[in-house]
């Protein structure tokens, strides 16, 4: 389990210095899936809310 976490951090590494833009890229595009998702639910809980 340590090695796996070990190497996976190692490749995580390599890749960030090969291309940190594209993982600012995908924290970010996570996070805005995140919100989007969030205001969703906020959305559908209050239209469920109003139509009882």
């Amino acid at each position: 389990m340590a090695f796996s976490t070990g190497v996976l951090a190692g490749v995580w590494s390599l890749l960030f210095r090969q291309w940190p833009w594209a993982w600012a890229w995908v924290s970010f595009g996570v996070y805005v899936v995140g919100m989007v998702l969030a205001m969703t639910v906020m959305q559908w809980r209050i239209t469920r809310r109003v139509k009882r």
